[in-house]
């Protein structure tokens, strides 16, 4: 084989839904089939969407993935979205309503039954109470339960969750049935139905919980299924998924937009507080960029669309979100081995268990045995963490933080230093131009002008202080590192930046930053550009350090520059820092930097956590732990104080998980907790992680206060 060809494949990432992977132990087998394909990386599971990430080489194709996983015994679907909200609660809810009506019914006749053998009851009565409970358990045992059945009953997947429960509730009534009709022994109908009740609230309970996790983690699901487009004049109403690149849509007054586009219109007013946390309105012009996601609050307009529903800007953000949500912290992984390698423990416990009371006491074998499989099942354990995970994601979102990286949440809480690029980062990423000092004798707006056709072609922050004014031929630009850019305009050699690259001192008496031109090799003008902080800049910083965190400014720019912001924020700086250089002074400390251009990489790359602003580039956001939807900085108050409260959820978690089982086991082993009693409590335990869990979507908002506004 040619190791060196496979090397050099590329590889792609394919996602793929799974409804009925319930557990760590179902993910386990899946993970064992796909890993007998050839061609397979990485693989990454989402428990809460319910979804595999695969990569894999582009030889494999995605089909062969969901054949493999079928003959695993689940029923897998491609480019499931995971956000819709699942019709496996309905069916769990009739289930779930005809278990409990039966079973009421059934625990009135059993206390007919305990009540008789204290008053006396005639020996018929028992028997037709013994028989009407066992009509009124048929319907729970042979269509109630069947999604257990399902489950354990399919011999590809191996012993997963469900089996424990599927036994009890089989065993149970093999037992009931025996007995009654034999007319002597215990009966265990109330424990069976109200178990299998108990069991499927439970299971619909953690649906909707699920379901509720997932449309908090992603706006994609509250968009509308309609609009209005506009085709010859005439507007008509089509659904949302037969928008495409082109179309021409009319958005009403308090309409979601679902597509990206362009504003066709003179004027639009625009909340984007859903998308990127920012509760000011924008208005925009004609030609502006509109996101899916975002609603009209003002009047109507007409957009032309430039990526449908399923390439807009929300949908690459939703897969982020999604991958980063797959992605597993160290405990996760300890925690998911531990819940697989349960079941078998479960089913060795409860076959001890009945073996031991069978000595001891007969009577109670089959309660005791019952008991320990229901009480012991580590849904609880295995939802621990990734409950936790989602919930904090989505909170993010609603913060205007991207959060690609759930590592990240591991490592928030032991930040301790943060470091922030100056131009873009704490300054505006929109420079203006405060002055232009003529050294010819042309006219300022002339000067302006030849100096924005070259700035043009420049990504550097200080280019976008120069607006096009009127057009001029340019051609051969050369950017030079460091220093600036030259080329022809007009025909005229021109090079615009610093006054060392022009051959110019610079001025003296001010603190702005400089630039110079020079035309045909003579100095033109002198330009002085402000960067004022952004607007919350000074705010989010004092609350940092108020909360401990050591601040620093590293930047490339000269000392002065540097200065001015570093005095006007009360916090240490280094100018003239180079992009290798930047990460070395970050020291022992847990550091967290946020940057903004393509020179900011390496620091990205080395610090713990690092947080890429809205403003930067694509690369750059590619390469950060997370990334702010919105222009303010206090967003990252969110994210430390999502970070801290996350690991203080997952704990909680942890150690209920971990009590309850400690102290449920054995209370069953011992024949204490009957088989309905253990049922309530396996059920309440997964019941209260997950709300536990969603205590994160009401995570108090800090970044938000209006203090922090400037």
């Amino acid at each position: 084989m040619n190791t060196a060809a496979i090397a050099t494949e590329p590889r792609i990432t394919t996602t793929i839904g799974i409804e009925d992977m319930h557990c760590a132990s179902c993910s386990a087998k899946v993970r064992t089939a796909l890993a007998e394909l050839q061609g397979v990386g990485a693989l990454r599971f989402n428990p809460i969407r319910r979804q595999v990430f695969v990569e894999h080489s582009g030889t494999l194709q995605p089909s062969a993935l969901v054949r493999q996983i079928e003959r695993a015994g689940f029923h897998p679907a491609l480019h499931a979205s995971g956000t819709e909200r699942s019709s496996e609660g309905d069916d769990l809810l009739r289930r779930t309503s005809v278990a409990a009506l039966l079973g009421m019914q059934v625990m009135m006749g059993s206390i007919g039954l305990y009540t008789g053998v204290f008053a006396g009851m005639d020996e018929v009565w028992v028997h037709v109470l013994g028989y009407v409970s066992l009509l009124l358990t048929i319907p729970v045992v042979t269509w109630c339960a069947v999604p257990f059945y399902r489950n354990a009953l399919n011999s590809r997947r191996g012993p997963g969750m469900d089996t424990p429960i599927a036994l009890a509730i089989v065993i149970g009534f093999v037992v009931s049935l025996v007995n009654t009709l034999r007319g002597a022994g215990e009966v265990y109908y109330d424990a069976v139905t109200m178990f299998a009740a108990f069991m499927l609230a439970a299971r619909f309970l953690d649906q909707r919980l699920r379901d509720r996790l997932r449309a908090e983690d992603s706006l994609q699901d509250s968009l509308p299924r309609e609009v209005t487009r506009q085709v010859d004049g005439a507007l008509e109403r089509i659904a949302s998924t037969r928008v495409s690149r082109g179309d021409v849509l009319w958005i009403a007054e308090g309409e979601q937009l679902v597509a990206d586009g362009t504003l066709l219109a003179d004027h639009a007013l625009l909340d984007e507080a859903s998308f990127t946390g920012e509760s000011d309105w924008r208005p925009l012009a004609t030609g502006d960029r509109l996101n899916a996601g975002t609603f009209n609050r003002g009047a109507a307009f007409l957009m032309r669309v430039t990526a449908g529903p399923d390439a807009t800007r929300l949908a690459a953000i939703d897969a982020l979100s999604a991958q980063a949500l797959s992605q597993k912290l160290g405990l996760s992984s300890l925690t998911d081995k531990l819940a697989a390698a349960f079941i078998p423990a479960i089913l060795a416990l409860a076959v001890l268990t009945t073996g031991f009371w069978l000595v001891v006491d007969p009577t109670r074998a089959v309660n005791a045995g019952l008991a320990v499989l229901v009480v012991s099942c580590p849904c609880a354990l295995a939802l621990a963490i990734p409950a936790a995970i989602h919930a904090a994601l989505a909170r993010l979102r609603q913060a205007g933080i991207l959060l690609k990286s759930t590592a990240a949440l591991e490592h928030l809480p032991a930040i301790r230093s943060i470091c922030f690029d100056k131009t873009g980062t704490l300054t505006d990423p929109e420079p203006v131009l405060a002055h232009v000092e003529p050294l010819i004798n042309r006219s300022t707006d002339t000067l302006r002008s030849i100096a924005a056709a070259l700035e043009q072609h420049v990504s550097h922050p200080l280019a976008r202080a120069f607006k096009p004014m009127h057009t001029h031929a340019t051609t051969s630009v050369e950017l030079i590192p460091g220093g600036g850019v030259r080329g022809l305009v007009d025909g005229q050699a021109v090079v615009v930046g610093s006054p060392s690259l022009c051959g110019m001192s610079a001025s003296d008496g001010h603190q702005l930053k400089e630039l110079c031109m020079t035309i045909d090799g003579q100095p033109a003008a002198r330009f002085l550009l402000d960067t004022p902080l952004r607007h919350d800049a000074g705010a989010t910083i004092r609350r940092l350090q108020d909360d401990g965190y050591h601040i620093t400014m590293l930047s490339g720019d000269d000392d002065d520059a540097c200065r001015r912001v570093a005095r006007e924020l009360a916090i240490e700086y280094q100018a003239r820092v180079t992009p290798e250089h930047k990460s070395a002074a970050f020291g022992d400390a847990h550091t967290l930097y946020v940057g903004d251009g393509v020179n900011d990489l390496p620091a990205l790359a080395a610090a713990d956590v690092s947080i890429a602003t809205l403003e930067t580039t694509d690369l750059v956001k590619s390469r950060a732990d997370a990334v702010l939807l919105t222009s303010r900085l206090g967003a990252i108050i969110d994210l430390l104080s999502a970070g801290r409260a996350t690991r203080r959820i997952i704990r909680q978690n942890l150690a209920w998980a971990a009590l309850y089982n400690l102290i449920a086991i054995p209370l069953a082993m011992g024949g204490f907790a009957p088989a309905w009693s253990a049922a309530i409590g396996m059920s309440a335990s997964s019941i209260i992680v997950l709300l536990n869990a969603s205590r994160l979507l009401r995570l108090p908002l800090t970044g938000h206060h209006a203090e922090l506004r400037g």
